[in-house]
């Protein structure tokens, strides 16, 4: 009797044991999984957050931003290993601008009112222009008269290609004459000063920086050239009554 008493306590404690390890094994089993669980989850969620960053990114990327530098050296069409002239193409502003550096024009050029008058009027025949009002026009005139007009929808584009053809076709551009249809900025007299183009004329207004600019480097700057009237600002002497 004693003895079967023994054997079934026994095999109740076994079962118990039996059932409590069991009990262990799957918590441990369970935090384990749980575990896991988590991590993936974190997992899944950081390669989320970078496929967005990365999606971001590029979406900055195909957004290009354009920059643009230029420096002004004693051989204007030559390139400076050192230094720079920070300039606006709508007037700049003088913290950047390094008088010193910018070169000066060497001309003994002279004319008169009617020229500038005749050239302006000259400039300003475009149907395009006329018609439209969305573009600018440059001309470029030597001492025998038109050497070449062309039209832009930038001011500042139009009289780089003007200075591009006279480097072109070999003018000397200490006997020329610019006329613009636009305001004449500080960069457009930048421009002038490094292919030494004596005076530039506009049917517009002239920054008060470009007139700065032009005061130092001795380049005649005209604005508001009508028929009956223009606005010398600078480089007055190379300008005649007659």
């Amino acid at each position: 009797m004693h003895i079967e008493e023994n054997r079934e306590r026994n095999r109740e404690k076994n079962r118990d044991e039996n059932r409590e390890k069991n009990r262990d094994e799957n918590r441990e089993k369970n935090r384990d999984e749980n575990r896991e669980k988590n991590r993936e989850k974190n997992r899944e969620k950081n390669r989320e957050k970078n496929r967005e960053k990365n999606r971001e990114n590029k979406e900055k990327t195909d957004d290009p931003i354009t920059l643009s530098a230029s420096v002004l050296t004693k051989d204007p069409f030559s390139i400076m290993l050192s230094g720079k002239t920070v300039l606006s193409g709508c007037g700049g502003d003088t913290s950047y601008l390094d008088a010193g550096r910018l070169p000066k024009i060497q001309s003994d050029m002279v004319t008169n009112v009617s020229t500038i008058k005749t050239t302006m009027k000259e400039t300003l025949v475009s149907d395009l222009h006329t018609r439209t009002g969305g573009i600018h026009i440059i001309g470029l005139f030597g001492p025998e008269g038109k050497i070449c007009i062309i039209e832009d929808i930038g001011r500042h584009n139009a009289l780089d290609r003007a200075i591009g053809y006279g480097l072109k076709h070999g003018v000397d551009f200490s006997r020329t004459i610019v006329t613009c249809s636009g305001r004449i900025s500080s960069e457009m007299v930048r421009k002038c000063l490094m292919a030494n183009i004596p005076i530039i004329a506009s049917r517009g207004a002239t920054t008060t920086l470009a007139i700065s600019m032009a005061e130092k480097a001795d380049l005649t700057v005209i604005g508001f050239v009508r028929s009956q009237k223009m606005n010398i600002y600078t480089g007055v002497e190379r300008v005649r009554n007659e």
